[in-house]
């Protein structure tokens, strides 16, 4: 291990060990609880962890690296070393026992256009943690997708994802991550990028799986006229609990931010989304705006929204909204009375209301997958 990495590491592990585990309380009466998750042993079981089953395609463009971060440590060190586990903004315990333990990674380097998407397959075989760094350079461009699982299994697993995007000027960098974890896996992950001059950084975050999700997408628009959107689609059942927040932080003048997140939630789970756009003084003519839709399945299900804006200029257009609805019965019947059962009407009605962010996509075989297990979560 190289000593600059060795350093980061034990500051980690300085942080790490004066701080307390979380309580994700917002406000008052918003709690994500996390109780059943073990914590006395993750250290433990982090510290030997194994390899994942990971499974790349690229195009193999020249310009394009794709690789494991451990091979590029050895290959490409003067491309990781600036920015490895730099641009993290999440600060709690769980976030510095990711940075004090993470072995596992992939390193990803665009130099010019990537024409098909770069897709990684990853399979969790037990309690472990990745880190992904991706590096776009000046007026690069690439689709990434990321496809999370985990077999079933009957033991607690836990999974610590981290994803760090630097993005150069008139750089663009799409990444689209579906997870579908069994529900045995308690899920927390990390999202970052830091966004040059006229570069832009699309997330497109897809929740379907895991007990226990605690999630944030983080983006931070340090170059005039930079622009990120953030896109969060999931969909809860069973007891499962998501907790899923999206910042997207202003730092220079004409940037632009959108934050839209779609869901469905039935039997008891819940959903808390905390969402903030923030424009700093020095970014006039800044542009944000951010909305939840969640649709309620049952009345057991609970949902919570936190929008927040704070706005240190007044040269700026900012925006927020969320709603809370139920199957409406009326058009319920409206269906059934056309001869459909409630089941399928039901399942009609879940498919029109995810249908408008799903084909934001542009990626035919990920809207046919998140169909299909919209489909299962349905029966």
């Amino acid at each position: 291990m190289p000593e600059w990495l060795k350093s980061r590491k034990e500051k980690a592990q300085q942080q790490y060990n004066a701080l307390q585990w979380p309580n994700f309380r917002y406000g008052l009466t918003m709690r994500m609880d996390y109780s059943d998750l073990n914590t006395d042993i993750l250290e433990q079981q982090l510290s030997k962890q194994t390899e994942q089953q990971i499974e790349y395609e690229s195009t193999g463009e020249d310009g394009i690296i794709v690789t494991s971060l451990q091979e590029a440590m050895q290959k490409y060190q003067h491309l990781i070393e600036p920015y490895l586990l730099k641009i993290m903004s999440a600060e709690h315990k769980f976030a510095t026992l990711h940075k004090m333990l993470c072995s596992n990674g992939t390193f990803i380097y665009i130099h010019g256009q990537a024409d098909e998407p770069i897709i990684i397959r990853r399979k969790a075989m037990d309690t472990s943690t990745h880190h992904t760094l991706i590096v776009a350079d000046d007026a690069a461009s690439a689709t990434i997708i990321e496809l999370l699982d985990a077999p079933q299994q009957s033991n607690q697993m836990f999974i610590s994802n981290a994803t760090e995007i630097i993005a150069k000027t008139n750089a663009t960098v799409r990444f689209i991550s579906v997870q579908n974890y069994p529900q045995n896996v308690f899920h927390f992950d990390y999202k970052d990028a830091e966004v040059d001059q006229d570069a832009q950084v699309h997330w497109v975050d897809c929740c379907m799986g895991s007990t226990f999700t605690q999630s944030t997408i983080h983006s931070l628009l340090n170059g005039i006229g930079s622009e990120s959107t953030i896109k969060n689609m999931f969909f809860g059942s069973n007891s499962q609990r998501l907790d899923l927040g999206a910042q997207i932080i202003h730092g220079a003048s004409h940037t632009r931010g959108d934050i839209v997140t779609r869901g469905v939630l039935k039997d008891n789970a819940k959903n808390i989304y905390r969402g903030l756009i923030r424009i700093e003084r020095d970014a006039p003519s800044s542009s944000g705006y951010q909305k939840e839709d969640v649709l309620m399945l049952s009345e057991h299900a609970e949902a919570d929204s936190i929008p927040q804006l704070e706005i240190d200029n007044n040269d700026v257009k900012c925006s927020h909204a969320a709603t809370t609805t139920h199957v409406d019965k009326e058009r319920l019947f409206y269906l059934m009375a056309r001869g459909l059962s409630e089941k399928a009407a039901t399942e009609l009605f879940v498919q029109g209301f995810l249908e408008p962010f799903l084909q934001q996509l542009h990626a035919p075989e990920i809207i046919e997958q998140l169909q299909k297990q919209v489909q299962q979560r349905l029966q």
